[in-house]
């Protein structure tokens, strides 16, 4: 008993040798989410970190030595990231008010990532390097969010620009179910938002030109290799985006159904692309009889050249700095653990950049990376014990079909393992920050990911062999043409399965038991009020394409609003249900048979009318200026809601201003008092059992 006490005991040091930097790394990223976040002061961080410093060399032969140093690393994390938060934001202002007063800024800088088309424009990230008013060049560093237009000519990856347009600060979060772009903007450090749609856009001279430049023209000549052989524009594009990342001329349809099959990953560009390009390398030294640990130093700079032709993403730069790690472990003759290196590639990573640690490309790449770290073999051992010849029996021994039948299993149970493990590591993102869950992607990955490396290994091979010939990449291209089109087949089957992504519910909105409940969001071009009733959904969408792309769709995901619920939009100055436009003086009325009638009368400007009844309760929803006589008219009211419409100059069409107030009247019985409120944030409205509930997110 006590040599076995002694054997587990002398265990535990050898693991802990293995990954040293594992838990230190955990706990420097939760202080730097907490400083993000705010969980604590920063005084009391600062303080905490001063007395467990202290602490910590006072008893440093102490069994309270190691936590002691793990809440320092909290602490360090927390103070580290607030103050970058700090910065950042003080910086904004202070631009915000140097470029407010400007007539017609130009801002200069360089395109820092791959430009995305969303609603008939672009949208991509400009690292800022001056502002040009006339003559006058005025020195400014940050990162901007642009949206333009669409341009004649083509915008890449690393140039240099020169925009005109509108600054915005991104807006902070007022309804519940909207993401903060405020804070996310600041997460990215962008100083604000850059509107350019009808503004001239046109390139300038380079200062860092030649490392730019060649930048470019090498993932020109990439893109170019990867298109011999394939005369189909969206097999292009999706090789071009599973090589290298670029997305960017991806038919929207296919990303859908990737994204809804839960494949979508295969785009991000990690260790997967960066494990075969080294994995060449190697090879390349097997077959001219060099060391493979000794001389694989030499593909570094590859490695580096890589990260940037894709855009040095989280992920791909991750993938990158462990496989950096690797080599020069190899290189110095050292054993590398995996769990190690995720964990030193964490901390630099933060170390670099605390704020990283809310990006959502990073937080998926690694904790996907962890959850196969650490739960891959076990369940490989779990999948394939079924399979398993017993190991006291000699394979030799063993008959042909057992044997194949092993075999088979391995494999099996690779696979499953393999995504079972990646799907676990995604999904508390996915529920928590998505509000979705893609069951279907446990089994498609099955084919899906093998497929993926099949092509990706195909499509790096024809990206080199490209630069020596044309018809090498010709040739490699057309094979896997055919795995390009099999793996669409594949995605295609599992997206269009019914239910393959289910709507998870943000419980901090629907955390209430009430039904039905009405829900009334507000911004600054209009106005979106869900309402429910047992299943029936209606939707009243006043809000203009501008603000609809960021703040309406994630409001009706956290909502569980169905895509073919009624819905009544307003756009081009008319008010449209479905193919149908409502027209001034139409009223439309709804009645789902359960006791729930809707009465609903609009004006051209987007002003509205929106009667509710649910048992004997009445609540009015008012958007003025309108005349609503047939909708008041000898109707007492429980409650009314009022929304004005600004019509002085230089204002917002509409006001960011809800007053909600009892009506009065002797049939009410909602156990509200007479009074009348503003609200500047979403309001819910619950009609329970014979009264009318009130809450303000204000």
């Amino acid at each position: 008993m006590d040599d076995c006490c002694q054997d587990r005991a002398a265990l535990f040091p050898r693991e802990r040798e293995k990954a040293p930097l594992f838990l230190p790394a955990l706990f420097f990223a939760a202080g730097c989410y907490g400083g993000i976040i705010g969980w604590l002061g920063v005084i009391t961080a600062w303080g905490g970190l001063f007395v467990t410093l202290g602490i910590w060399l006072r008893l440093k032969n102490s069994k309270w030595h190691y936590p002691l140093f793990l809440i320092s690393l909290f602490c360090l994390g927390f103070i580290h990231a607030k103050v970058q938060w700090f910065c950042i934001e003080q910086q904004r202002l202070q631009a915000y008010k140097r470029l407010k007063v400007l007539k017609r800024p130009f801002f200069e800088g360089i395109v820092e990532s791959f430009p995305q088309k969303r609603n008939h424009g672009l949208c991509f990230q400009l690292k800022l390097q001056a502002v040009r008013v006339e003559e006058k060049s005025i020195p400014l560093e940050g990162k901007l969010f642009c949206r333009v237009g669409d341009l004649p000519k083509e915008l890449y990856l690393g140039q240099a620009v020169a925009i005109e347009g509108k600054v915005l600060l991104p807006p902070r979060k007022r309804n519940p179910g909207e993401i903060d772009y405020y804070k996310l903007s600041l997460q990215r450090r962008w100083l604000f938002e850059l509107l350019s749609r009808g503004f001239p856009l046109f390139s300038i001279p380079q200062k860092d030109q030649f490392c730019a430049v060649g930048i470019e023209v090498l993932r020109r000549k990439i893109k170019k290799n990867l298109s011999v052989g394939i005369p189909e524009e969206g097999l292009r594009s999706l090789l071009q985006g599973m090589v290298y990342g670029d997305v960017s001329g991806m038919d929207s349809q296919l990303a859908e159904a990737f994204k809804r099959a839960g494949a979508y990953h295969l785009f991000a560009v990690s260790g997967q692309n960066v494990g075969i390009i080294l994995g060449m390398g190697i090879f390349l030294l097997k077959a001219v009889g060099k060391n493979q640990w000794k001389y694989s130093f030499v593909f570094i700079p590859l490695l580096v050249v890589f990260s940037f032709v894709s855009g040095n993403g989280p992920s791909v730069v991750r993938a990158c700095a462990a496989c950096i790690y690797c080599i020069l472990g190899w290189a110095l003759k050292r054993k590398v653990n995996a769990l190690h290196c995720w964990a030193v590639s964490l901390f630099a990573f933060l170390l670099y950049d605390p704020l990283a640690i809310m990006d959502i490309g990073l937080e998926l790449s690694y904790a996907v990376v962890l959850s196969l770290l650490l739960l891959a073999k076990p369940l490989f051992g779990l999948f394939y014990s079924p399979f398993k010849i017993d190991p006291y029996i000699p394979l030799s021994l063993a008959p042909f079909p057992r044997l194949m039948l092993d075999q088979v299993g391995k494999i099996g149970a690779l696979l499953l393992a393999a995504s079972l493990a990646a799907w676990l590591g995604a999904l508390p993102l996915e529920v928590f920050c998505f509000h979705t869950l893609s069951w279907v992607g446990i089994f498609d990955n099955l084919i899906a990911v093998p497929l993926a490396e099949l092509i990706v290994l195909l499509g790096s091979l024809s990206a080199l062999g490209g630069f020596f010939s044309d018809g090498l990449a010709g040739i490699l291209n057309g094979i896997n043409r055919y795995f390009l089109w099999t793996l669409v087949l594949v995605v295609n089957f599992w997206a269009k399965i019914p239910s393959a992504v289910l709507t998870v519910p943000d419980m901090k909105m629907l955390g209430h038991p009430a039904c039905p409940w009405i829900y009334v969001a507000q911004v600054d071009s209009g106005h979106l009020c869900v309402i429910k009733n047992k299943n029936h959904y209606w939707l009243l969408n006043s809000v203009q394409e501008s603000e609809e792309e960021y703040r309406v769709g994630a409001i009706k995901k956290a909502l569980l609003v169905p895509p073919d619920c009624p819905t009544l939009t307003f756009q081009n100055g008319c008010w449209h249900l479905k193919e149908l436009t409502v027209g001034d003086q139409k009223e439309l009325c709804w009645d789902d048979h359960d006791g729930f009638r809707l009465t609903f009368r609009a004006s051209r400007d987007g002003g509205f009318g929106c009667l509710v009844e649910k048992e004997k309760r009445k609540i009015l929803f008012l958007s003025y200026p309108l005349p609503f006589s047939s909708l008041a008219q000898n109707c007492p009211f429980d409650l009314v809601v009022e929304h004005l419409l600004e019509r002085r100059k230089n204002h917002r069409l509409h006001s960011s201003l809800i007053r909600i107030y009892d009506h009065g009247g002797d049939s009410m019985g909602s156990g509200l008092k007479k009074y009348s409120r503003t609200f500047q944030e979403g309001i819910w409205i619950f009609l329970e059992k014979g009264n009318i509930r009130l809450e303000s997110q204000g």
